[in-house]
């Protein structure tokens, strides 16, 4: 190891960055010195707020300061501008500049809403318009609600979730004359997972009284109608959907077309020397708090080793790890996606990972469970 701490930038403070920065301190210590870039102080647990709006216990919040005291950092209250690899400095948009040996992105993703008029749900952020418009169903303003997944689209989990949590809420409410749709391009609901979850999981459509339109395109709501592509239209009053992600604008890296960081398997920043990206900013297609965390952990053992510490880098194998509720009972599923050897599919109303959370990490579930996150369906201890 060098004497001298080394300088690692973390930008972000979601899943990957944190992942990034507890690891980090894992193995290198004393050796290293982080600067987490992020203007926020909080970190949202954010796949339980799908729950939030039918009574469940609200996403938790920690305060970044409470969570990573301990840790060996320096959290810098801005964003990122870009990063001049020549002079190996960060740039943030208040124009402070931040040196480092090694740079991780990890600043997520803009969501881009693309059903006009729709109900969009990202995290907490599409709390609110749920809560409203479930007390538009119980007032009997709805007849006709759609739940869409856009083209574009391919972790569509948590809208699943929305669908059959309303249903729930419905009857359990005793409102009556409300016909649910949902709208997805999948050939099948939730394929990532294979045919048996994905029957499963239609399955639990078609006992809630979901209509299921799959291999379809919603391109456009009206208010009363909304159509398919090319000529089918369907009943809907509300539409709720998922929004289309873009990566942001980061000078001085190479960016694809929808905006996102090409990485290699280490997640090593194409064209670029010590810049590392992990989750939604990447180009691989499943956005998802797992799949961030084993990025992370693959950048992780990549900076470690490239600063002088015994570990062996172990590049991104992604293994796809869903908790969906809203049925009678969670149902755990996985699918090895890494094409190692062979994918492979797994569904089970038993646990399929050791922490039972619906993020997955090394270092962050772990972190989490400690600080007062429960080993169930995640709700709050």
């Amino acid at each position: 190891m060098k004497r001298k701490p080394a300088r690692v930038v973390v930008a972000g403070g979601g899943v990957a960055a944190l992942e990034v920065l507890l690891g980090l301190n894992r193995l290198l210590g004393e050796h290293v010195r982080v600067a987490l870039l992020c203007p926020r102080d909080d970190f949202v647990y954010r796949p339980l707020a799908v729950t939030e709006p039918f009574g469940g216990v609200p996403a938790p919040v920690y305060d970044l300061t409470d969570l990573l005291s301990d840790e060996v950092m320096t959290h810098v209250h801005d964003s990122l501008a870009g990063i001049d690899q020549s002079d190996r400095y960060v740039l943030t948009e208040s124009g402070r500049e931040l040196p480092f040996d090694a740079a991780v992105v990890a600043i997520g993703a803009h969501a881009e809403p693309v059903i006009e008029g729709a109900v969009n749900f990202v995290g907490r952020g599409g709390v609110e318009g749920m809560s409203e418009l479930l007390d538009q169903l119980a007032a009997g303003a709805v007849k006709n609600l759609s739940f869409v997944v856009p083209p574009g689209v391919v972790w569509a989990l948590p809208l699943y979730e929305l669908a059959l949590l309303t249903a729930s809420w419905i009857e359990e409410h005793g409102v009556s004359g409300v016909s649910l749709s949902f709208v997805t391009p999948e050939q099948s609901p939730l394929r990532l997972f294979g045919t048996a979850a994905s029957d499963q999981v239609a399955a639990m459509l078609h006992e809630r009284g979901i209509a299921l339109y799959a291999s379809e395109y919603a391109n456009r709501f009206d208010g009363h109608m909304l159509s398919l592509v090319p000529e089918k239209r369907i009943a809907a009053d509300h539409v709720v959907a998922v929004p289309r992600l873009h990566g942001h604008l980061i000078n001085g890296l190479e960016q694809d077309e929808n905006g996102f960081l090409r990485t290699d398997g280490h997640g090593l920043v194409s064209g670029a020397l010590d810049v590392y990206a992990a989750g939604d900013i990447t180009s691989f297609p499943v956005k998802q708090g797992g799949i961030a965390a084993q990025q992370a952990d693959a950048v992780v053992r990549a900076i470690a080793e490239r600063l002088g510490a015994d570990v062996e880098p172990r590049p991104f194998r992604p293994v796809l790890r869903g908790l969906l509720i809203g049925g009678s009972e969670p149902t755990f599923m996985r699918a090895d996606i890494s094409g190692a050897a062979g994918d492979s599919f797994d569904v089970s109303g038993d646990p399929l990972w050791a922490d039972r959370g619906k993020i997955g990490g090394v270092h962050l579930s772990e972190f989490l469970l400690r600080h007062g996150l429960a080993r169930n369906t995640g709700e709050a201890a």
